[in-house]
């Protein structure tokens, strides 16, 4: 059976910029099925896009397209499930000060995550990601959602995530 083609419909709007959606959308043209850790804490509005934007995903997705974990400030507790899943791919959404608009979603190169922001998490993502790429063999994508410095969430962020 060949590897069935995913739409991007839903993770593609998230994305605010052109540059961004044509990026993942490259990256899972070869995807066969996908997890998608939503990252961060609700409590914190700064550090709850990643987890806002995955409950948007699930629910305007089928689950045979997309299997979306909430991991919320401790992604690697989800390593089980989603080595269990074998996705070809799986996607980390997170918040990503990136010094940009609040809204602004891009794909961000792993290798690069300490030049966008410290962690507030247990494990490292990019860490996170080695393990799953050597332990499964998947392709890892980091999506960054820059947040806005208010508390309990923004506006702005909000509207960008369900747009």
């Amino acid at each position: 059976m060949p590897p069935r083609a995913y739409s991007i419909r839903a993770v593609g709007s998230l994305a605010v910029n052109e540059e961004a959606t044509q990026a993942l959308k490259r990256e899972l043209s070869t995807a066969t099925k996908v997890a998608i850790l939503g990252i961060g804490n609700e409590l914190y509005g700064s550090d709850s896009p990643g987890l806002l934007a995955a409950k948007e995903i699930e629910k305007s997705n089928p689950p045979d397209k997309y299997q979306v974990f909430l991991a919320g400030t401790a992604p690697e507790n989800f390593t089980g499930a989603i080595r269990e899943l074998s996705p070809s791919h799986v996607i980390f959404i997170d918040a990503a000060d990136m010094g940009k608009k609040p809204g602004t979603i891009e794909v961000i190169d792993k290798d690069s995550i300490a030049d966008v922001s410290p962690s507030t998490h247990n494990l490292s993502p990019s860490l996170l990601a080695s393990y799953l790429t050597q332990e499964i063999g998947c392709k890892v994508i980091m999506l960054g959602i820059q947040p806005e410095a208010s508390f309990p969430k923004g506006k702005v962020v909000e509207e960008a995530i369900k747009s």
